[in-house]
C-alpha cells in the first residue's frame, strides 16, 4: 500500500519520473505491436482504405484493449480521445502523444 501511494505521489508531482514511466510503457508497446500478429476483420462494405479515409467514425474499447489502440488506429486522420483527468488519464495522453 504504502508503494502504491509513493508511486502515485512520484506520477503526480516528479516530471521526470513520470517521462521515464510513459517513455517505458511506450517502448514496451512498440515491442509487443512489433511482436504481434495483426489481423484486421472488416464487414463486406467496409474494408481497410474506408476505415482509414473515414471522416468521422465513433469507436468504443474496453479498458483492456486500449494499449493496442494506437496501433490499430496507426494512419487514420484525426483521432480524438476522451480521457479522464485522472493520473491514469495523463498517462494514456502522454503515450498517444508520442506515438
Amino acid at each position: 500500500m504504502i508503494f502504491k501511494k509513493t508511486l502515485k505521489k512520484l506520477l503526480k508531482n516528479n516530471k521526470l519520473f513520470f517521462f521515464l514511466i510513459t517513455s517505458l510503457i511506450y517502448c514496451y508497446l512498440r515491442i509487443c505491436y512489433i511482436t504481434s500478429r495483426w489481423k484486421y476483420v472488416f464487414s463486406e462494405d467496409f474494408d481497410n482504405n474506408s476505415f482509414k479515409s473515414t471522416k468521422s467514425l465513433l469507436i468504443v474499447m474496453w479498458h483492456c484493449n486500449i494499449a493496442y489502440a494506437f496501433k490499430i488506429f496507426t494512419g487514420h486522420n484525426k483521432i480524438r480521445a476522451l480521457i479522464s483527468t485522472h493520473s491514469d488519464g495523463r498517462l494514456v495522453s502522454k503515450i498517444s502523444s508520442m506515438c
